[in-house]
């Protein structure tokens, strides 16, 4: 149940990851930002 738990967690943080670099990469657009 632990391990299902950890899995849980570390797909949530991935998504807020994913999610942290879609807003970023939209406001890197500008000139110089990669």
């Amino acid at each position: 149940m632990r391990f299902f738990h950890a899995i849980i967690k570390m797909q949530s943080i991935l998504i807020i990851h994913e999610g942290a670099v879609r807003s970023h990469g939209k406001t890197a657009k500008s000139p110089g930002g990669v």
